[in-house]
């Protein structure tokens, strides 16, 4: 039996385990945007101005 370690990750989010809404609440407010979808923690940019 294999077991992951947990290690925090750039943006100070926990990596080795299925994340939670806990994770996806203590996510920096720094102008990307949070996704949680099935367990995974989706990061993408913000839409640009000609968005």
């Amino acid at each position: 039996m294999s077991v992951m370690a947990e290690t925090t990750g750039p943006h100070g989010i926990v990596q080795g385990r299925p994340s939670t809404v806990y994770d996806l609440q203590t996510t920096p407010d720094d102008g990307h945007r949070y996704e949680l979808l099935d367990g995974a923690l989706l990061v993408t940019p913000a839409p640009g101005y000609k968005h």
